[in-house]
């Protein structure tokens, strides 16, 4: 939908080659690099 935003760790998803009509639905996809990996919160509360 218009306006959604996905996000996901590289390091923890299987890659597969699928079909995409990327003239009816355009994406804008830009790479981002975080430098440290943070905790999560269950760690944090342990």
């Amino acid at each position: 939908r218009q306006w959604d935003l996905v996000m996901w760790d590289n390091r923890c998803t299987m890659h597969r080659a699928r079909p995409f009509d990327d003239k009816t639905y355009p994406r804008d996809m830009r790479r981002v690099t975080l430098m440290d990996v943070a905790p999560t919160l269950e760690q944090q509360a342990a």
